[in-house]
């Protein structure tokens, strides 16, 4: 994957925060567990004080934008009908980025 592919799939803060959750788990998530990380980590809040409104914007952003195109990079593996994600082959190509990213992201606790 080239430098640019890498930098595309890391420009969203939600494609972001998908690859640096998965990398921490190292196990497959289910899309709600990763929309509620995203979402705390958006706001800074814990999920209970985090609007139902957010939490929906975030998981149609997930589901419709960033899972998909980073599934096509190959750095998640998305099963849409399982509503399960997992890192793909290529996210280890991504993890210099995500530590930057994630040393300068005060919201993002793993």
């Amino acid at each position: 994957m080239s430098q640019d592919n890498v930098f595309d799939a890391l420009s969203s803060k939600r494609s972001r925060y998908v690859l640096t959750y998965l990398r921490a788990v190292e196990s497959s998530v289910e899309i709600l567990e990763l929309v509620e990380t995203v979402a705390e980590w958006e706001t800074g809040k814990p999920i209970d004080l985090v609007s139902e409104e957010h939490c929906g914007r975030v998981a149609t952003s997930l589901r419709h934008s960033q899972l998909p195109k980073l599934s096509m990079m190959g750095m998640v593996e998305y099963d849409e009908a399982d509503g399960v994600v997992e890192r793909g082959p290529h996210a280890e190509q991504a993890d210099a980025y995500l530590d930057v990213a994630s040393e300068r992201d005060e919201n993002v606790s793993v």
